[in-house]
């Protein structure tokens, strides 16, 4: 699943957060995690909690003022399948979300 949700930021900007849930935090290595945030160009690895548990999740935040429908779809792409690729590759193939 994909999720959206509006942020605002610390100088009163609005954001959108897309973002989808990866699998537990339990047992994943932070380096590893850290490693792949380096690496992006787009997206991140960030820790919320899904049903009361640490869960890592794939995020990207686009201020509104950047954002338009095709960007958002765009995005969506490009976010939705990687973060598939990631939980497949966390779960041994599996797909909870």
């Amino acid at each position: 699943g994909i999720y959206l949700a509006e942020m605002e930021g610390d100088d009163g900007r609005k954001y959108l957060r897309i973002s989808t849930p990866i699998g537990p935090l339990t047992g994943i290595d932070a380096r590893r995690c850290l490693r792949f945030n380096w690496e992006q160009r787009m997206g991140f690895l960030a820790v919320s909690d899904l049903d009361g548990s640490p869960y890592l999740h794939l995020c990207e935040n686009r201020p509104y003022e950047l954002l338009n429908a095709d960007e958002l779809r765009r995005l969506i792409d490009e976010l939705g399948p990687l973060g598939d690729q990631l939980e497949r590759a966390l779960s041994n193939g599996g797909d909870a979300f």
